[in-house]
């Protein structure tokens, strides 16, 4: 599919946030499409409004202080134009296929897809992650988290969370994906290949490739030319601690994972390496029971010079997030703050 066809005009950045609450919250400067987040080493932009290449998606470049400044690793990161890279939730039962992405996508005969854009997302912005909320009309409520971890070079960190809850009386079968486009140095077919923890376990690739057994594979590491490489970006499979191992992992043609947003066949003998790459994870075949929930984790870790391991095997704070009711409290307090202050001033005058 023609990615022309999805670019779309930026609009000026506007903030509007009272001072206070900028001292107490740090949140985001936000667009009219993208929310930003920006340690000085890598660069992450969210898609937060609805009608352009859908809520939740997301693209990554490095930062203005990284050793190789504004280089992407996701399509679209220098850019900040987040829309090739999306999560697709589908529900068997049911016959959906629920997408982050607004394009015309082709779903298996008998399924309906669903661009999850016309439910009417919510999204909550701060300095370190971006949250969107999703009711699903067969019971479940999908929360998406992107949160930029670290301080440094050497520790920072983009995860990608979502967290699956049932509010149904029924039991619900269900299944994710999360795809991610690969993009280094202007290299849109970049090779990969997969890691233990400690050494590679399989050579470059550069056909399609399916990992049916995940088994074994802690990270996987992708760059533009394995014989000249600018650096190297790492994903993370069953590592660091906290990912979730997915039941497939595929190295694919972007343009198949992409128009197809469940299932591919892989072809092995299809050289994709130097065309345009992606990889996508699954989680297949998951049921919640009414009241239950389920979380889904992976990671892009440090980007490196060297050509491995990668730097981090754990990443710090990994509860993160704040709560809304935290939310919630700094508001409550930036508002006694302020009462307080009035009232210092009135007994002054006094």
């Amino acid at each position: 599919m023609d990615s022309v066809l999805y670019l779309r005009r930026k609009v000026c950045i506007l903030a509007v946030s009272a001072a206070l609450l900028v001292v107490l919250l740090s949140p985001l400067v936000v667009s009219a499409q993208e929310a930003v987040l920006d340690n000085g080493y890598f660069v992450v932009s969210v898609e937060v409004s609805t009608g352009y290449g859908g809520v939740g998606t997301f693209t990554v470049a490095t930062g203005a202080n990284h050793f190789n400044p504004d280089q992407n690793v996701l399509y679209g990161g220098v850019d900040r134009n987040a829309w090739s890279s999306y999560a697709t939730l589908i529900l068997p039962d049911y016959g959906k296929i629920y997408v982050q992405s607004t394009g015309s996508l082709t779903v298996p005969a008998g399924y309906q897809l669903v661009s999850m854009d016309s439910l009417g997302p919510t999204v909550v912005n701060t300095s370190s992650y971006v949250r969107a909320t999703w009711v699903i009309p067969e019971g479940l409520v999908v929360v998406q988290e992107i949160i930029l971890h670290g301080t440094t070079s050497g520790d920072s960190v983009v995860e990608q969370r979502v967290s699956i809850t049932n509010n149904g009386t029924d039991p619900i079968t269900y299944g994710l994906r999360f795809m991610w486009d690969l993009m280094i140095d202007g290299e849109d077919g970049s090779v990969i290949r997969m890691w233990s923890p400690s050494n590679p376990v399989t050579g470059w690739l550069y056909n399609e490739t399916d990992f049916n057994d995940t088994s074994g594979l802690a990270f996987w590491q992708t760059t533009n030319d394995e014989n000249n490489p600018i650096f190297y970006i790492w994903g993370s499979m069953s590592q660091p601690s906290g990912s979730t191992i997915p039941d497939r992992f595929v190295y694919a043609g972007w343009g198949k994972l992409f128009d197809n947003p469940w299932h591919v066949a892989v072809d092995p003998n299809l050289v994709v390496a130097r065309d345009d790459t992606a990889v996508a994870y699954y989680w297949i075949n998951r049921t919640l029971a009414p009241g239950e929930s389920a979380t889904y984790i992976q990671y892009i870790l440090p980007v490196t010079k060297q050509a491995g391991p990668p730097l981090v095997t754990a990443v710090v704070g990994g509860e993160l997030l704040p709560s809304e009711r935290s939310l919630e409290t700094a508001y409550w307090a930036a508002g006694i703050l302020v009462a307080g202050l009035a009232i210092a001033w009135a007994a002054r005058r006094r």
